[in-house]
C-alpha cells in the first residue's frame, strides 16, 4: 500500500472507464437513468422474442369462451362477454378482451387481441 492511503487519479474521466465490467463502464459514462431505460428495452425485446417464438412454434390462443346470451347483432354478429385463454412459454392466462368478439370482422378482432396479449405479457 501507499503511505498516505489511496493514490489519487490524475484523470478522473479515465476512472469512469477503468473497469473490467462493460455494464459498469456504460453506467459510469452514460448514467444510471440510461442503464434503467436500456435494461427496460432489453426486457421488452426478450418478451417480444418469447411471444414471436410462441406464435411461430405453438398455438398461442388455447380457448375462446363466450356467453351466447351476450349476442349483439346491431353491428354484425358479435358477443359482448368473451374470455380468451392464451399460453406463452408454458404460462397460461385467461382474460376478458376490451372489445367484443366480432365474428363478422375477425381480422380487426385478431389485431386487437394480439395487442392486448402483448401488453398483458410485457
Amino acid at each position: 500500500g501507499h503511505i498516505f492511503g489511496r493514490k489519487r487519479s490524475a484523470c478522473p474521466d479515465c476512472d469512469k472507464i477503468n473497469s473490467q465490467n462493460g455494464d459498469e463502464i456504460v453506467s459510469n459514462v452514460c448514467g444510471s437513468d440510461f442503464m434503467t431505460r436500456h435494461n427496460a428495452v432489453l426486457t421488452e425485446i426478450n418478451h417480444m422474442r418469447d411471444i414471436y417464438s410462441a406464435a411461430v412454434n405453438t398455438t398461442v390462443i388455447q380457448k375462446v369462451e363466450y356467453d351466447p346470451t351476450s349476442i349483439d347483432v346491431t353491428h354484425g354478429v358479435q358477443f359482448k362477454v368473451v374470455y380468451i385463454t392464451y399460453t406463452i412459454n408454458g404460462q397460461s392466462r385467461r382474460y376478458r378482451p376490451a372489445s367484443p368478439l366480432r365474428l363478422t370482422d375477425l381480422p380487426t378482432m385478431a389485431e386487437g387481441v394480439s395487442m392486448e396479449i402483448y401488453e398483458s405479457y410485457v
